[in-house]
């Protein structure tokens, strides 16, 4: 399995479409409960082959979210239920990204 080749980081208040239109995983455009632990191939949606990690930031310690690089479709790491519990964890976290210590750009490699 192909492993992602850059990760990203999402805060719970990016990730609700509409908090009133019922199961947030479906307003994020996951179908199904099929569930990739070890890592996708490619993605679903459109068949490219790089994808990303996504993590929740609070929410778990590893991803849970693999995310094309050309569609931006969601791939599910962990079943729908426990995705939910997790991403609902994170749900009263606030961060300020402005806050974050970031390198400067020369010493990203």
């Amino acid at each position: 399995m192909d492993t992602p080749d850059t990760d990203g980081m999402s805060v719970y208040a990016d990730l609700v479409c509409d908090p009133n239109a019922g199961d947030l995983l479906d307003n994020l455009g996951i179908i199904g409960n099929k569930t990739y632990p070890d890592g996708v191939e490619n993605c679903v949606n459109c068949g490219y082959k790089k994808l990303a990690n996504l993590e929740v930031l609070g929410a778990h310690s590893k991803p849970l979210f693999y995310i094309c690089r050309r569609c931006s479709h969601l791939h599910l790491r962990f079943t729908r239920p426990y995705t939910m519990k997790c991403i609902l964890k994170a749900e009263s976290l606030y961060s300020n990204p402005l806050s974050w210590d970031m390198p400067q750009r020369e010493d990203y490699d």
